[in-house]
């Protein structure tokens, strides 16, 4: 049993790319099974999946509303990653942020620090 090593991080400026990637990962993961849910009580006759405003019923509902899932999660992703960039960029013209991390098994085990550039 491996006890957990927390740092804190001192964080200047944030990469638009790290908040698109945590933001669709965040939303992709969470969509997914509710789409899977609409799906099948679509294939049961529930209007839970919609397409231009009409129920889809059967093995379409079980296709779409993954499908529906994500792209929600996609558009979701544009629009708040967007806003979180803004906003933590004018962030960054007036102060630091602090995040708590926890290392990653290989790293926590050497205790090892990435080097300048090498994150990605």
């Amino acid at each position: 049993m491996s006890a957990e090593i927390e740092q804190v991080l001192l964080i200047r400026k944030v990469k638009a790319t790290s908040i698109y990637k945590l933001l669709f990962y965040g939303l992709l993961l969470s969509f997914i099974p509710l789409g899977m849910v609409y799906g099948i009580s679509g294939f049961f006759g529930a209007d839970t999946v919609n397409w231009n405003n009409q129920p889809i019923h059967g093995t379409a509902a079980l296709f779409a509303g993954p499908a529906l899932a994500v792209s929600m999660a996609l558009f979701l992703t544009v629009v708040l990653g967007t806003l979180t960039s803004l906003g933590l960029w004018m962030l960054s013209y007036f102060r630091t942020i602090s995040i708590r991390v926890v290392l990653a098994q290989s790293t926590a085990q050497g205790y090892a620090t990435p080097q300048s550039g090498s994150c990605k």
